[in-house]
């Protein structure tokens, strides 16, 4: 079944719905190079004291029906759905449109069992062998702390992911938002040819998304040019190992017997140029959707800086007393920063024992602290940051914050 405009050619396969074409028409690639990768949904229904990882493969199930029209398709999966443990009341949707330039899809997920539904993988694309050549290919994650993710198609991160381990199938890899992430999108592209696939979670709602990634066949180690399978070996054994990335978004909704899962829109979109294309898209989806106070209006937003400083180290480093606040305090104030903050300050020291919102005795006492703090600070109303004034409004705060007169 198959839908296509001057953007996009996109085929499904009538027997199992999973996505087995995706070519971009401007710039003339396809971007799927392996049909026996073909992806649509996975899902997790843990069954308790029997298996925990009791997954439903998409690809596996039959479609029940689909509505397709010139430039859009729904495709539905009635339960029950099956896998090795059984059948499970359980019925999926996923729509997919071509909206302006890009390509939306969009997951429901009904659980008439009596399990949680633990997790969702969607928007699936299988058999990734990059955008023109393999080798050429750069992937950018917005991510702060991760293994090194700007080849993937040269060099496939060997930690097994952030939380991988044994018993896998295939390697993996996998970085969450808010957590690794700063922002919900990968951005694949090739300088060679001039083209790039953005492919991002627009998601209006504050949870958590995984972006999860698994290699096929394999991992090659020990070679200066990648872990990859060689061209030769991809040559002569792609037919029985096909080889590229299978890539999914996921979500944990942990969705109750008798309710649904509505999933966001995961958004797909070809483009001429490289990364910062991609992040522009995503710029443009965030303002259109979250408000951003204007510069200056937030009173912190018109700091040049603040200082947060750690009094306490988990490891019981102490690297300041309150009895030294005045000094430090005014030192920040020298140098123009007003505005300072005390993180490491209750018991255990940073990162430590919450929620034991308690002075550690090793820096000094309750009223050491308040006594300190008031010397060199000015209680604002209208400011989120404040000095408290009794001991109770300290506990509950992790950090405190003051500014100076």
């Amino acid at each position: 079944m198959k839908i296509e405009n001057a953007h996009y050619v996109l085929e499904v396969s009538p027997d199992n719905g999973a996505l087995v074409r995706l070519r971009d028409e401007v710039g003339g690639i396809e971007l799927l190079a392996h049909r026996r990768l073909a992806e649509s949904f996975r899902l997790l229904l843990p069954l308790p004291e029997v298996l925990e990882a009791n997954y439903i493969f998409g690809n596996e199930q039959q479609l029940s029906s689909a509505d397709v029209t010139d430039d859009a398709m729904a495709l539905r999966w009635d339960g029950p759905l099956h896998n090795s443990e059984g059948r499970f009341d359980v019925d999926v949707q996923v729509h997919i449109a071509f909206v302006d330039e890009g390509i939306q899809f969009q997951t429901t997920v009904r659980n008439r069992t009596p399990h949680m539904l633990a997790e969702v993988w969607h928007a699936g694309l299988g058999g990734l062998m990059g955008v023109g050549t393999r080798e050429a290919t750069r992937t950018v994650l917005p991510s702060s702390r991760a293994p090194g993710t700007e080849w993937l198609f040269r060099q496939f991160p060997e930690s097994m992911g952030v939380g991988g381990g044994g018993g896998l199938r295939f390697p993996e890899y996998y970085t969450r938002y808010p957590l690794e992430l700063n922002m919900p999108w990968l951005d694949i592209s090739n300088a060679e040819v001039g083209r790039g696939l953005y492919y991002a979670c627009h998601d209006e709602a504050p949870r958590v998304s995984t972006l999860r990634f698994e290699m096929h066949p394999g991992l090659a180690r020990n070679r200066p040019s990648g872990n990859w399978p060689s061209d030769s070996e991809i040559e002569t054994r792609a037919d029985r190992y096909p080889p590229g990335l299978v890539v999914h978004w996921v979500h944990l909704p942990y969705t109750r017997p008798g309710d649904t899962f509505v999933g966001p829109t995961v958004w797909l979109q070809s483009h001429a140029g490289d990364w910062h294309v991609g992040a522009g898209i995503y710029c443009e989806w965030f303002l259109l959707h979250f408000a951003i106070p204007e510069l200056g209006h937030r009173w912190l937003r018109r700091e040049q800086a603040f200082q947060d400083t750690m009094f306490l180290l988990p490891e019981g480093n102490v690297m300041l007393k309150f009895s030294d606040i005045p000094r430090w305090a005014d030192d920040a104030r020298k140098h123009g920063v007003n505005t300072v903050m005390i993180s490491g300050w209750n018991v255990g020291g940073h990162d430590n024992q919450y929620p034991n919102y308690t002075p550690d005795p090793k820096l000094g006492t309750w009223d050491e602290l308040e006594e300190a703090m008031a010397r060199h600070a000015r209680p604002h109303t209208s400011h989120e940051i404040h000095v408290p004034r009794v001991h109770g409004d300290l506990r509950g705060r992790s950090a405190l914050g003051l500014q100076q007169h």
